[in-house]
């Protein structure tokens, strides 16, 4: 039920997109290439989802690689184009740009890749910044009653959902990071992984968890996207 409404969620505005792309950006005469192409690449999440879904090796985790881009990459085409559309409504009370200069082949390249290069900034953007490990500190001060502890450190993470596609040097680098800390407590807060044990890298991960050390007791969550949990001895 979950996968149907995220396929519906995902089709019904690529329909508005591609009826608003072809309508607004492209030449009569391009439009039978731009519909093959178009059709195409939004099938990729749809059927990558449907038939390669947890099949492990190379050809599977890169069309899964690609549709999982392709989400957020639709997302924010659709949010843009919405943006050019309510640009046309204010330009056509407001007479901002000449009718005859939107028409203009030059304009319709110049817009269609503004809107394109938008759409892909954002996604490398998120890509980036997921990669990326970032530490955030705080500090809460509590009053001091019958415990004869000074401080305590916690570490807590949640949502890598870690799957075939991720990079199994970014786990490695998280492995680094909590022993750059020393927490005293682990808390693994859900969705650490995403599918089952036909998933050949989920053994790559568990190996480089169980090799971390931690210096106090850990606590795990299981998370809506966990099929499965996999159980790691951390001693």
């Amino acid at each position: 039920m979950f996968f149907t409404i995220i396929i519906l969620a995902y089709l019904l505005p690529n329909i508005y997109l591609f009826l608003q792309i072809g309508h607004r950006f492209i030449n009569k005469g391009y439009r039978f290439s731009y519909a093959l192409i178009y059709i195409l690449i939004v099938l990729i999440y749809p059927l990558s989802n449907l038939f390669l879904r947890g099949i492990p090796g190379p050809f599977p985790s890169f069309m899964g690689m690609i549709a999982n881009y392709l989400l957020p990459f639709y997302l924010y085409l659709f949010l843009f184009v919405l943006v050019f559309d309510i640009f046309l409504l204010v330009n056509w009370l407001i007479k901002i740009v000449p009718a005859e200069k939107m028409k203009s082949t030059q304009f319709k390249k110049t817009g269609l890749s503004v809107i394109l290069l938008l759409s892909m900034g954002v996604v490398i953007a998120g890509i980036i910044n997921f990669n990326t490990i970032h530490i955030s500190d705080y500090q809460i001060d509590i009053p001091r009653k019958s415990a004869k502890i000074d401080h305590l450190k916690i570490a807590f993470v949640a949502d890598f959902h870690l799957s075939s596609g991720t990079d199994v040097h970014f786990v490695e680098r998280f492995a680094e990071k909590i022993a750059e800390i020393k927490p005293d407590l682990m808390i693994f807060g859900g969705d650490i992984v995403e599918g089952n044990r036909g998933n050949g890298s989920l053994g790559q991960f568990e190996k480089i968890f169980s090799g971390i050390r931690l210096w106090g007791p850990s606590v795990r969550t299981a998370g809506k996207s966990e099929i499965m949990v996999i159980e790691v001895n951390f001693r």
